[in-house]
This record gives structure tokens, C-alpha cells and sequence, in this order.
């Protein structure tokens, strides 16, 4: 079967490339032959245009310190090396700056299937209910599924016309499953769907999988303490260093942590890449981080890691995933209460297969 997978840009963000990597790989090994839209709304000239004339309003008019928005080839050269794991490893449309019915013609796809990551998050979607795949209307013929979708919140962040909208949209769904549970709650209480937990396409796959595609990357050391820090504040820094220095571990920081500083030059701020990102996983001694998949991959890799809360980009997805396999002690609440014993990998493993199963077979029984 034609699939098409509608999630977020696939830009810098590790995570939101390997979910999508993963995805695709699990679909091609039950026989389907998967797409991802290409949708590149934020490399828009208009858009950046449109950016930029805002920028000189306000730092002229308002006299206000506010970053220059990145023009479209600036935004390439930072993301060269994602965007070619991407080029190397995904199979995606031509670049779409909106998606519609007129560029995904008709009769091209027999299933469309959103997911993972933030895609039903509506203040990371300007039109939310492109990703209920409103663009397709009364197509009756085209299968529509969810899988591992992500409101990123326990909160309902719609407004009452976003609600009603989608609400509607998701009716037509043939299947929907969601990344956290507390998914389930909101798809049953606003949207009035039922939903079923599943795991991040990114625990579909092994670590075998993973090790294939950084087999000939070179190690990174010894003695490494891995930090992937999505929201570095000064107590997270103050902490990173005295628990390495109490360990006698080697600080690597995963990813350009430049990437966010908006005053640096965007020569400065280039996203290393995926490759290099996996190999902290594969080589670190312990792993730090406050991301969602920097959980996940830390858990693939069987490293003892520590997650640390991060309330800008929501806690609660991050619990669901730890909850399920018992590790909730790993998420800390508090930086001074530390997990003291390892963590115990047969156990966890035996949980996260039984999950894998479960989830795969939604996958095969939605496609049937």
C-alpha cells in the first residue's frame, strides 16, 4: 500500500528526523511503501519576507532588540547535515510550503498516516486542521490514521473553533492511536474519538537498527558523560558540571548547543549531524538530558541516564513513556534527589517488547 505521512518539518530536530526514519522503516518491513511531505513552510521566501519587514518594524518603529529572522539559505547551510540524513534516508515529496489536495493529486496515496511528535500541538501548527488532514475533505476511499500522534500537553490548547473542527475531522479517522496517555483522555473528552496508546515510532526499532547507520563513525572517547539539554538554564548547567565532576566524567554535549543563540552567526550555529548524534547514545558512560527522545534513545541504548524536567516543552510526555516501562524515578523532580541504583535493562527490555508488539500490530491491523 501508498503510504503518506503528514508530521512536522523535518529540520534540525533529531528526534522528530529518527521518529520519522523509524516510522518508515516499520512500515517498509510490513510491506508498504511509505512518503513523508516534505513540508518546508518555514524555508518560505514569502515567509521570510514577510518576517523580515516585521523585524525592521519593530526594531525601528519600537526600538525594540529583537533577533533578524534566517533567510531561507541561511537556514540551509545551518541544517546541511540533518538535511542529508534526511536525502540519504527518508523518502520525501518535492519541498510543499502548504499542504493541499492539488499538490497531493489524486489517487497517488491509499492511507495517510499523522504522526509522531507535536502534531495535533496547535501553537506548533498555525493550521491545525491540515494535521487532521482537513486538505482531503470527503475523500471516502483514502484510508486516514493516527499513529503516536502528540498534543505535547496534558492541557487542551484548542480554542472552541479549533475543537469543533477537528472534532469533526478526526470522525473520519479508520484508526487513532497517541504518543502519551493522557492522549487517550483528550481525543475521548474534546475531540470525542476514541484513542489507544502506542509507543514513539523511535522504540519500534532496535538498537541494532540504529548502530547500522553510525558503524563507521568514530567512537567519541571514554569516560563520557552524554548532555542533551533542549532548555539549558543556569541551575541545569550548575548541575551537569558538579555531577560530572563527582563521577570524573568527561562532559560531550549532543547537537550544537549554539543552534538556539540567536545573536551568533549562522555559520556558528550549524546542527551537526544525525549520525554524530547517535553516536553520544552508542558511547556515553551516562546520559543527561531534558528531551523527550533524548529519553528514548538513552532507553534504546540501555545507557543509566537521568532526565531532567523541562516545563517549557511539557513534562507529561516524558512521564507517560517512563511510567510505562517503570522508570519513573529517572525523571527527577528535584536535582539534588538522585536515582542511585542502575537500571535494570532485562526488565525494561521485557516491557518495552511487549509494547512493541502491541504497537506494530496497530500499525498492521489499521493498513489491512
Amino acid at each position: 500500500m501508498k503510504v503518506c505521512i503528514l508530521t512536522q518539518p523535518l529540520t534540525h530536530n533529531y528526534g522528530g528526523i529518527l521518529q520519522n526514519y523509524a516510522l518508515q522503516n516499520i512500515l517498509k518491513q510490513l510491506g508498504h511503501e511509505p512518503e513523508t511531505i516534505d513540508n518546508c513552510q518555514d524555508n518560505s521566501k514569502i515567509r521570510f519576507f514577510l518576517h523580515y519587514l516585521k523585524y525592521i518594524i519593530d526594531s525601528k518603529g519600537r526600538h525594540l532588540n529583537i533577533d533578524r529572522p534566517l533567510s531561507p539559505a541561511e537556514k540551509q547551510y545551518m541544517y546541511r547535515n540533518t538535511r542529508q540524513f534526511i536525502i540519504d534516508n527518508i523518502t520525501i515529496t518535492e519541498p510543499i510550503r502548504r499542504v493541499n489536495k492539488t499538490v497531493l493529486h489524486k489517487g497517488k496515496y491509499e492511507a495517510f498516516i499523522v504522526g509522531s511528535d507535536q502534531v495535533w500541538r496547535p501553537k506548533y501548527n498555525a493550521r491545525i486542521e491540515d494535521m487532521f488532514l482537513g486538505f482531503l475533505e470527503k475523500e471516502n476511499n483514502i484510508k486516514r490514521i493516527a499513529y503516536a500522534a502528540s498534543f505535547g500537553t496534558e492541557d487542551w490548547e484548542y480554542d472552541k473553533n479549533q475543537e469543533i473542527k477537528c472534532s469533526k475531522l478526526l470522525k473520519q479517522f479508520d484508526a487513532v492511536s497517541v504518543r502519551e496517555k493522557t492522549g487517550v483522555s483528550l481525543c475521548k473528552t474534546y475531540l470525542k474519538k476514541e484513542a489507544q496508546w502506542v509507543l514513539d515510532p523511535t522504540l519500534l526499532l532496535s538498537k541494532t537498527d540504529y548502530e547500522v547507520l553510525i558503524n563507521k563513525e568514530t567512537p567519541i572517547g571514554r569516560n563520557i558523560l552524554a548532555v542533551y539539554i533542549m532548555n539549558l538554564t543556569k541551575e541545569k548547567n550548575d548541575f551537569i558540571y558538579s555531577f560530572a565532576k563527582k563521577k570524573g566524567y568527561k562532559i560531550y554535549y549532543l547537537g550544537n548547543s549554539n543552534i538556539h543563540i540567536n545573536n551568533l552567526n549562522y555559520r556558528e550555529r550549524v546542527a551537526p549531524s544525525v549520525e554524530s548524534w547517535l553516536c553520544g547514545f552508542r558511547d556515553a558512560d551516562f546520559i543527561i538530558t531534558d528531551s523527550f527522545h533524548g529519553t528514548a534513545f538513552s532507553i534504546i541504548f540501555n545507557k543509566n541516564f537521568i532526565t531532567l524536567q523541562n516545563k517549557y516543552r511539557g513534562n507529561n510526555r516524558i512521564f507517560s513513556l517512563l511510567k510505562a516501562l517503570n522508570l519513573e524515578l529517572r525523571l527527577l523532580n528535584n536535582i539534588s534527589a538522585l536515582p542511585s541504583e542502575n537500571i535494570n535493562y532485562i526488565k525494561v527490555d521485557e516491557q518495552l517488547s511487549e509494547h512493541k508488539k502491541h504497537s506494530v500490530e496497530f500499525l498492521k491491523k489499521s493498513l489491512s
